[in-house]
């Protein structure tokens, strides 16, 4: 369960980075936001962590609320809101590559441009997708991409009417959930190994062994992953480097550390894909390391054999 309290300790990070002076797909309805929650009350956003956006104006912390157009939310109520949104895509969506989940996926195994989905369906990799203000924009929901909400953070500081400056905060802070989301996927298994799970939100669990497939055991057992994320480890990952041309938070997704020849770690400067893909199976790639190395569903661990070792 560590590989949830670091998706959760990474939203954290996203959070302060935005907004400090020192710099839980998982159903979309319910686990994403509750993460995104918990995580935004445990950063310098929160009054009672810090307080931060009081320096900016906003006296209710979290609790502040932003008008966009006709819809008004407090900032915690955007940040979920984003969190929610990023799954938006029909089922035709999907299969016209204007879906936004089909670019939730990312093998740390792969280069960059080919660690996206390739398992029933395609897309771009996660740490791409997260920084793409083009794909983003041609797909359904339109442009949340890193840029985008960095920009809207400076307008919503810059801009003269308050009006003008409540919209674009208001975007900001739906931008981040939209990241938030992002990162959350990358402790999901099936997420970092190329295994497409449409069964999850279909089924909910296996009728064969009545067990209860991974996400929809997180939407279930929500207390319990805000039980393990209350005592968390933080990643130690360098911030100074920019990995192809993306801004350095694509380090928290992939630091290119982890590779099929490297014993999987517990190491905290990993990226949460790097520690999730090597640590942990999912329903599909369950011990294939006796696969074909060409095959979709290879990878070298966990292996059969290391079942009673703890790397």
């Amino acid at each position: 369960m560590k590989k949830l309290t670091r998706a959760t300790l990474i939203s954290v990070i996203l959070l302060t980075i935005v907004f400090s002076k020192n710099a839980l797909s998982w159903n979309e309805k319910v686990t994403h936001p509750d993460l995104s929650k918990y995580a935004a009350q445990n950063s310098v956003l929160s009054n009672a962590k810090g307080g931060y956006l009081k320096n900016i104006g906003f006296k209710e912390g979290l609790g502040e609320y932003l008008k966009w157009g006709m819809d008004e939310k407090t900032i915690e109520q955007w940040l979920l809101k984003g969190a929610e949104l990023e799954d938006e895509g029909s089922n035709w969506q999907r299969f016209t590559g204007a879906a936004r989940y089909t670019n939730h996926f990312h093998n740390p195994l792969k280069p960059w441009n080919t660690a996206g989905l390739t398992d029933l369906q395609s897309g771009e990799s996660t740490v791409l997708w997260a920084q793409d203000s083009n794909k983003q924009s041609t797909s359904v929901g339109g442009d949340w991409s890193w840029q985008a909400v960095r920009d809207y953070f400076f307008k919503a500081l810059t801009l003269k009417t308050d009006a003008a400056r409540q919209e674009n905060f208001a975007k900001t802070f739906r931008g981040l959930g939209h990241q938030m989301h992002l990162m959350q996927d990358m402790s999901v298994p099936a997420h970092v190994r190329n295994d497409a799970h449409p069964e999850d939100s279909l089924l909910e669990f296996n009728r064969l062994t009545g067990d209860y497939y991974f996400e929809t055991w997180a939407k279930k057992y929500y207390w319990r992953i805000n039980a393990f994320a209350s005592t968390p480890t933080f990643p130690i990952v360098d911030m100074n480097i920019n990995r192809n041309s993306l801004a350095p938070i694509s380090q928290f997704i992939d630091t290119e550390q982890y590779n099929e020849n490297v014993v999987p770690s517990k190491n905290l400067t990993w990226g949460l894909s790097e520690y999730t893909n090597s640590n942990f199976v999912s329903n599909d790639t369950i011990f294939t390391e006796t696969f074909n190395i060409n095959d979709r569903h290879y990878f070298p661990y966990p292996r059969y054999v290391d079942q009673n070792q703890c790397y």
